[in-house]
Formats: structure tokens, sequence, C-alpha cells
């Protein structure tokens, strides 16, 4: 979840939209032109449709998050997904170009993009993220992930937040799952590395705590559980503390893929009760 000064997107919104799933102990890889192995065969050469800037208000989706979405076979492993809708929240759409990811996030569905995220890409991996809010041009905070870690998927990384010409950089830790996209490079947790524990199974980050800055005792100020299968993400667990002794949200999201590990749909619950769920639409590589 990225806390930074001007964008404040929520983390079910932008964190956890599930672009592609490859190798866990790699950097996110949502590559503009997939590799024979990730595809099975070559992509389609059209990008998918740019978002129309009017159009109806999008129908919302049913939250009921026992209603699962069949699963159909898939013939390949996809870059990504076309477009994601999440029930009570924005359309996601995406393009794929040859050194970059473009994503415009529709909040209020009247097919008029309220954000917009744009991240290159060098040799199939996330290297730089601008978030602008509004879509106008100019970028609100700057997503630089920092050197790989080849004993785990968390790596440093830097935030800068952008307010005309004054520049603000902050250090935050990454948590490198691939498929993560969206409006940033991975899943963030707002402090520097250093401030985080990890239990670290097979290199992949199986919990992720921040400890409280005064006296580092007591429950984590942070606390986020990652769940694998097969070394693909099927769940996330965060527990964010308030500030109150007995008080805390908790969010949990949970993935489902189709046979060849393209996602097929998000569901969320919040410590409130509400819940949700996101599908995804993969028509444009058709």
């Amino acid at each position: 979840m990225l806390q930074g000064k001007h964008v404040m997107v929520p983390a079910r919104w932008a964190v956890f939209v599930a672009i592609a799933c490859g190798k866990a102990d790699e950097q996110p890889q949502v590559e503009a032109t997939p590799t024979q192995e990730q595809l099975g065969s070559s992509p389609p050469s059209e990008s998918p449709p740019p978002m129309t800037t009017t159009g109806p208000v999008e129908p919302e989706i049913d939250p009921d998050p026992d209603i699962e979405e069949p699963i159909t076979p898939a013939l390949v492993k996809h870059t990504g997904p076309c477009v994601v809708r999440w029930s009570h929240g924005p359309v996601l759409r995406f393009e794929y170009g040859t050194d970059q990811v473009k994503v415009r996030l529709d909040e209020d569905r009247d097919g008029k993009p309220d954000a917009c995220g744009t991240t290159w890409l060098e040799q199939a991996k996330a290297k730089r993220t601008e978030m602008d809010r509004g879509c106008d041009g100019s970028a609100e905070s700057i997503v630089e992930p920092g050197k790989a870690d080849p004993k785990s998927n968390a790596i440093g990384a830097h935030v800068t937040s952008v307010d005309g010409d004054d520049r603000t950089t902050t250090e935050v830790t990454l948590i490198t799952i691939p498929s993560f996209g969206g409006l940033e490079p991975g899943y963030i947790i707002p402090v520097e590395r250093k401030r985080v524990k990890l239990k670290v199974v097979d290199r992949l980050v199986r919990r992720a705590e921040v400890k409280p800055t005064v006296g580092g005792a007591g429950r984590p100020e942070i606390a986020v559980d990652f769940s694998y299968e097969q070394d693909r993400l099927v769940r996330v667990r965060e527990q964010l503390a308030s500030g109150q002794a007995d008080d805390a949200t908790t969010r949990k999201f949970d993935y489902r893929y189709d046979d060849k590990g393209n996602i097929v749909s998000v569901k969320y619950e919040i410590t409130s009760g509400r819940t949700g769920r996101a599908v995804v639409d993969y028509a444009c590589w058709q």
C-alpha cells in the first residue's frame, strides 16, 4: 500500500490487481513482450484498445464473495489482463507496449480516467512507475525499485512525491510479487527496509512485520502474511494497527487462477464485514 503525500490509491485497487504470475523469485514481470515459456505462444501484435474518454456508467459487480467465477480452460498464459472490475470500486484498463505498461483507473465508472500509471520495463522487469492523479501528464508519485535481493523477494525502493517544484523522496520496502501490478510495481510497505522484519521460506516472503518505533515492543504497526501455492500468490492478509490497544484493521485478499496461471478473480474481506471481488477480462488478447 502506497501512502504517498499526494497519491493515496486504495490498496485493493492499485496494489492488489493481478497482472502476470511468473516465478516468485523474479522481479515483477509485467512484460510487454512475454517469453515463449511464459506465454506458450506469440502474443497478439495489437495492443488493447485505448480507454474511451466518455461512456456509460459501468454496472456494479455482485459483491458476494461466495460467488465464484467459472474457470474456463486457458490456451496460453497472458501477459496481463485487459480490464479489471471491482465491486464497489473502479474499473482498470491496461495497455501493453514494447517497453512499458499503462493502466487507467476509472474510480466512479463514468468512462473517464481519474488516475493513470505507467511502468517502464527493462529486460521485462519494472524499472520505474509513475502515478498521475488526474491523468493530466504530471506525475505526483514515482516508484523506483532498488537492486534485487537474491535471498528474498523484498527489496528497498524509493518513492518520490512531486508537488510543483518540490520533490520529497521516501525509502520504502517493496515485496516484488510478479502477480502484482496496477499503479505500483509490487506490494509497498511504507517504511525503509531495515525496519521490516521478514520471515522468508524458499526465497519468498511469507510474513512482513513493522515494529513500533517507540521501544520496538508490542503489536506490529503493520503485519502482512503472504500465502503461495506452486509459487503463485493465493492470499494476502494484512493487519494495520490503528493506535488503539485492541483495535486494528484486517484485510484479506484471495486469488483464483486458471490452469495456465492467469488470474480469474480476486475477492476481499475487511474487518468491518465489507466484502467484494474483482473480475478479470482477457478479451483483448483474443
